[in-house]
């Protein structure tokens, strides 16, 4: 049964778009803004779409990529 949970995570983690300390960030973050967050571009342009007028955010990340978030606290 052990194994069967690790390979169940093993398989979860590799269907992932981002490795697992970063999807860890993403949660701490969103936890600490009480807003959402997000490392995928792709996501920005409907994160700010539902967020209020103000509280959008958005940078380039290191790495060349677009990220964002909306800080509603």
């Amino acid at each position: 049964m052990k194994y069967l949970s690790i390979v169940i995570i093993a398989l979860l983690l590799g269907c992932s778009s981002q490795d697992f300390s970063a999807q860890v960030n993403d949660e701490f973050i969103e936890k600490v803004i009480g807003g959402e967050y997000s490392r995928n571009g792709a996501r920005c342009k409907t994160i700010k779409n539902q967020c209020p007028d103000g509280q959008y955010e958005e940078w380039i990340q290191k790495s060349g990529e677009k990220a964002c978030a909306c800080n509603s606290l």
